[in-house]
């Protein structure tokens, strides 16, 4: 029996070192699956607080894209109202120029007509002027004989 008893204590004493190692394998566990969850938990809140600050970059991108692209919209639009005012323009002083030309041909034609009623007239008048003088020496002659 007391061999037994031995042999019971023996499996004991054996038992309670081998739960000993268990007891102490599952703290060693526990310790790393807390760290390893603390971790992960730390992680979580570093990309989440990440997330958020991507997100608020890419809400004031595309505040800023919106607004590049009503100025840009602006600008658009002003350049093709310069763009028809200068058209506009342009048509309008080549459709002036044209007259002008017109206009200056016509006169010029005028000038000529003139210039040649001018030169007809001075003949006519150059004409007349020599009549005058000779009838004013006729004039003068007959006057002086009969003086």
């Amino acid at each position: 029996m007391e061999n037994l008893h031995g042999k019971v204590k023996g499996e004991k004493e054996s038992r309670d070192a081998h739960h000993a190692t268990i007891a102490e394998r599952l703290d060693c566990l526990e310790s790393f699956i807390g760290e390893s969850a603390d971790k992960h938990r730390k992680h979580q809140q570093e990309l989440e607080a990440a997330f958020g600050k991507l997100r608020d970059l890419h809400s004031s991108a595309k505040s800023d894209q919106a607004d590049r692209d009503d100025k840009h919209a602006t600008v658009e639009a002003r350049l093709e109202l310069l763009e028809k005012q200068v058209g506009d323009s342009a048509d309008a002083h080549l459709k002036a120029i044209s007259s002008l030309e017109t206009n200056h041909r016509k006169l010029m034609g005028n000038l000529d007509e003139l210039n040649g009623r001018v030169a007809s007239d001075a003949q006519t008048r150059d004409g007349h002027h020599a009549t005058i003088a000779d009838r004013l020496e006729y004039l003068e002659h007959f006057v002086g004989e009969s003086a």
